[in-house]
C-alpha cells in the first residue's frame, strides 16, 4: 500500500516465514528487499546500505 501511494519509497519487508516464496512475492509486489528473522545487527545494516545503494 506505501508504494502504491508513494512509489519512490523504499521498503524492507522482515518476516518471520523464511520461505523463499515470500520474499519473492514481496519483491513482486515492490519491495526493494526481504530479510527472514532471525537476522544480526550486521546482516540488518548489509541490507539497509544495500537497499539505498539502489539506483531509483
Amino acid at each position: 500500500q506505501i508504494i502504491r501511494i508513494k512509489p519512490d519509497t523504499k521498503v524492507l519487508v522482515i518476516s518471520a516465514l523464511k520461505d523463499p516464496a515470500t520474499g519473492l512475492q514481496a519483491l513482486k509486489k515492490g519491495a526493494a528487499g526481504f530479510l527472514p528473522k532471525p537476522f544480526t545487527a550486521q546482516e540488518l545494516h548489509e541490507e539497509i546500505r544495500a537497499i539505498l545503494e539502489q539506483k531509483s
